[in-house]
């Protein structure tokens, strides 16, 4: 173990007999004590809590930041329900995505749909959303007209 450490910790480590003694300390060191934890633990919540995708902020940049702050809530020993991180995804978007969260609230079964499903299917709105305003920009630079028949 003492191999696999940077210069930094290995003489927090040097002095251990055991595996299981040099663990330990690897534990506190990176983890903290229990009530360190319990402390950041709760920072990270608040952070889940109020976490919103930004008006300007672009979804894979979102779902990037979402999961960073539910990885670091794992890490501290939170459990995470599948269903509460769909709602979380759902009333967090920005209103451009009203229409998919309202189609997916209805016809999905909130309790039991993963995530990446849900995930899925926002990035599929996305995109469609992206190709109609390729569309209209081509359009514009083009001097589009419709014409009635």
């Amino acid at each position: 173990m003492q191999n696999a450490v940077s210069d930094e910790i290995f003489p927090k480590i040097s002095y251990e007999e055991t595996a299981k003694t040099t663990w330990e300390v690897l534990q506190e060191e990176f983890r903290g004590d229990p009530k360190v934890r319990s402390v950041k633990l709760k920072s990270i919540r608040r952070d889940f809590e109020y976490t919103r995708m930004k008006d300007d902020e672009l979804l894979k940049d979102y779902f990037t930041r979402l999961s960073d702050v539910m990885n670091q809530m794992k890490s501290y020993g939170e459990d995470l329900p599948s269903r509460k991180v769909v709602q979380k995804i759902l009333i967090s978007l920005t209103p451009k995505y009203d229409p998919i969260v309202s189609v997916l609230i209805e016809t999905k079964d909130m309790e039991t749909t993963g995530i990446q499903d849900i995930i899925g299917s926002i990035k599929a709105f996305d995109q469609r959303l992206d190709r109609h305003a390729e569309n209209a920009t081509e359009c514009i630079s083009n001097s589009c007209h419709r014409f009635k028949r």
